[in-house]
This record gives C-alpha cells, structure tokens and sequence, in this order.
C-alpha cells in the first residue's frame, strides 16, 4: 500500500490533465437513490475526446497468453516437455506446430472501473470540460489501465462502451 501511495503521489504530480479529481452522480434506480462516486487518477483531454487512466501498483499484472496451436487442423495443442499432444491429430511434431501470442488485457473489475468513469464524466461533462480548457463537449474516447509492476510498466487499453456499462451496473 506505500509504494502504491507514493506512485500515485508521484504521478499526480506530472503537468497536464485532471488527475485525483473526485466526480459523482446521484440518480434514482429501482424506487433507491443512489450515489456513483469516484476519483479517476487521471483525465486528459485528446484529439479524439476524453482519456481516462487508472494506475495500478500491483506485483501480479496480467500477462500475455502464448498458445501452441496445430498446423495441421488449427487446434491448440498441449506441450508436455518436448512432446506435443493435439486432440485431434495425437502427438505432433513441433515443426508442426506454431506459437500465437494474445496480448494481456486488462482485468474486467479494471475495465468496468474505467467505464464507470466514463459515466462519471458525462454526467459531470461541463465541470471536466472546463478544467481540461475544452471547447464544447468533448466525447468520452476511452481510457488505459496502466500497470505499475516492480519491473516495466504495462499499458492496458480500454474502450469506453457506455451501453455496456449501464447493463453490468443493473446487473450488480
């Protein structure tokens, strides 16, 4: 939790954007008021509209995914040592197979939280608008998880998909 302060202390202190900025919205949901807040660690007006970054000090980051998949009939196979086991065509030879890697995302809790300041953004619009020095009413483009392990930073991105987000938070 210290080095996580610091980072954040740290970080807050760069020039540009809207950084620790506290944000909510009180609205009526099933017969219940309820209160939305939070304070996204930084929001940056761009070209495009509205960036939203989140950091996150952490000694486990997500990781990319290496998969070894069959060349024979597209299938991924499993590696035992040096033998490689395809469901469907038996043991294969690693010439026969070849390696795909899927980029780490961020975590679903992380993206949802990103999206839940996209919410608090347009509802807050003007008040963000103005201490970003914007014209009009720049759109919510997205945002990144940025990962702050003990060795490189990991950047994450995350689409701000408004609909989304209001569907997962009737469903919490």
């Amino acid at each position: 939790m210290t080095r996580g302060s610091a980072m954040h202390d740290y970080l807050s202190r760069w020039s540009g954007g809207l950084k620790e900025s506290r944000l909510s919205w009180t609205f009526k949901f099933l017969g219940r008021i309820i209160t939305l807040s939070g304070m996204p660690d930084l929001v940056e007006l761009r070209p495009e509209g509205i960036f939203i970054t989140d950091y996150k000090v952490t000694e486990n980051p997500p990781r990319d995914k290496a998969t070894w998949i069959c060349s024979g009939c597209n299938t991924a196979v499993k590696k035992s040592g040096s033998k490689f086991l395809c469901p469907n065509c038996g043991e294969i030879a690693r010439s026969a197979a070849y390696r795909t890697v899927e980029t780490a995302q961020a975590r679903s809790s992380h993206i949802l939280q990103i999206n839940l300041y996209g919410l608090l953004i347009e509802k807050n619009l003007r008040q963000v608008a103005a201490a970003l020095g914007a014209t009009g009413s720049p759109p919510v483009c997205g945002g990144e998880v940025l990962y702050l392990p003990p060795t490189l930073p990991m950047r994450c991105p995350v689409p701000y998909n408004r609909e989304t987000t209001m569907l997962s938070s009737r469903k919490a």
